[in-house]
Formats: structure tokens, C-alpha cells, sequence
């Protein structure tokens, strides 16, 4: 899980590209800034290492086994490219590579300039000669963000279809201390039920998520007692191993941060 503190006045969104320098995986770091001058930013492609506690900055999780990648992410081999496509698109990938199994994990994410937007999609291939151990609990998105600013979180999201009058209606969620909110499609279709969309806010500012997936998916929002809020989404009940040369992907992120207006603007970007 990446963790992101949301600070008053100068705010930047940190995200943190590792370049390979040579073949023996000596990498440095170039610091890529979103800028804002006022209360809530949050996370998007985020950083790729977090150097003080040795643990993956990356905003996905999953378990191996039994193992947690959070752990395991620090010991596999990694390596890292970035292309810009244009002006106003630059791509990043980053893989990892267990040794043992031949688990291979590549993270892909495309960073947008012209918006304060990013994405990603998280691919994961058996390269072994065997089955895998069982792939579990895979989270394309897996942030917690903590706010500075006195107003709370606010979480807009809208009901899917059932075929009904109130079919898309808005709903409107204060995030409170100890509030949990988990959504889910049903029946396996992407928008039965509710809708894989939201506008998170606190004070003046946001960022709107969207989860790119045709099937079954789940979000769940988790408050703590103080000031934070953990967001985990992806394919809903993941638990099964990949045979040779078999590869699976997670639902694609959407992340498009918005600030210093009305969420309804935000909407119309």
C-alpha cells in the first residue's frame, strides 16, 4: 500500500521514476511534480520506491503464496523504461521478476501533461516451467492518503443500472472517523448495481477513479480515527495460480486530479 500525506500550501505529487544506469541494476531517481498552491493532492502514478523504509512505493498490491508484495517487490529483480510519446503523454514501465518461480509482474502506467492525469494497468505472466503458487487479494489500486485540511472526505458515486427510475442516481458519502464504504458490481457486469466511478473530495480540491474492467469488480474506502483513508479496488475475489506461459491483467486505473473549483466543473474537464 503506497502512503501519501496530503499537506497545506505548496503541495506536489510525488512520483518517482527509477532509470536503469547500467546491466548490474544500479538505478537513480528523477522526481516528476504535479504543482498545487492550495489544500489536497493525492497520489496517482506515485513513486516507485520509498528509499527511507526499503518498502515499494507502487500504488497495487497482491499476495504470493503466502507472502505479501509488499515484501516481495524488494527482493525480486526490477528494471524500469520510460518513453515520452508526445508532448503531452510520457509512458513508464516498470518489471519484477521472481527467480524462483518465474513470476514476471510489469507494472505500466502513462502519464498525462496537459491534464493532472495518470493510469496503469498491472500484468502478470508465468515465465516458469510450472504452475505458479496461488496469485490472491490483487488490488490494481492500493492507496491511503492523509489530509491536513479540517473538512472531511467526501465520496461521490453513483448507482448503476437495475433498470429502474432512480437507474445513475448521485450519491453523496461523507467519509467519516471509522467509516468503511465498499461498493461492488453484481452479476459480473461492470455497471449493474453501481457505477466503477468517483469524485473523492476534501476542501476545494479531488481526484475522480475510475476502474476500467468489463466484470466483477469491488472499491472499498476505510477510514481510520485521525485523517487517513484507505482506498483498495480491483477484480472482486482473486485467488488462482497461472500455468506456463499463461498471463493475466488487472483492471486498468484511472486517476484525474482536480482543484480550486466546483466538483461539477471537475466533472466537465
Amino acid at each position: 500500500m503506497f502512503k501519501h500525506n496530503v499537506s497545506l500550501g505548496t503541495i506536489f505529487l510525488s512520483i518517482l521514476i527509477f532509470s536503469l544506469n547500467n546491466a548490474t541494476g544500479a538505478s537513480e531517481t528523477t522526481l516528476f511534480r504535479f504543482e498545487s498552491d492550495t489544500d489536497f493532492s493525492l497520489p496517482g502514478l506515485s513513486s516507485f520506491f520509498n528509499e527511507d523504509d526499503k518498502k515499494p512505493g507502487v500504488p497495487f498490491s497482491f499476495t504470493y503464496g503466502d507472502r505479501s508484495s509488499h515484501e516481495l517487490l524488494t527482493q525480486w529483480e526490477t528494471q524500469t523504461t520510460d518513453k515520452k510519446i508526445d508532448n503531452d503523454r510520457t509512458t513508464y514501465c516498470r518489471t519484477w521478476k521472481d527467480p524462483k518461480t518465474g513470476l514476471h509482474v510489469r507494472w505500466e502506467a502513462v502519464e498525462y501533461h496537459d491534464f493532472d492525469a495518470v493510469e496503469w494497468t498491472v500484468y502478470f505472466e508465468n515465465t516458469g516451467r510450472k504452475d505458479t503458487p496461488i496469485l490472491s487479494n490483487i488490488f490494481a489500486l492500493d492507496v491511503e492518503f492523509t489530509r491536513k485540511s479540517d473538512e472531511e472526505f467526501l465520496l461521490r458515486h453513483w448507482k448503476g443500472t437495475h433498470s429502474a427510475i432512480d437507474d445513475f442516481q448521485l450519491l453523496t458519502t461523507p467519509l467519516g472517523p471509522k467509516a468503511n464504504q465498499r461498493l461492488a458490481s453484481a452479476d459480473g457486469r461492470p455497471c449493474s448495481g453501481v457505477w466503477p466511478y468517483y469524485n473523492l473530495q476534501t476542501a476545494n480540491e479531488g481526484v475522480m477513479t475510475a476502474i476500467g474492467w468489463p466484470g466483477q469488480w469491488a472499491a472499498e474506502f476505510t477510514r481510520d480515527t485521525d485523517k487517513s483513508l484507505h482506498v483498495r479496488a480491483g477484480q472482486e475475489t482473486t485467488h488462482f495460480k497461472l500455468l506456463p506461459g499463461e498471463t493475466t491483467r488487472t483492471p486498468l486505473i484511472a486517476m484525474l486530479f482536480w482543484k480550486n473549483g466546483d466538483w461539477i466543473d471537475a466533472q466537465n474537464l
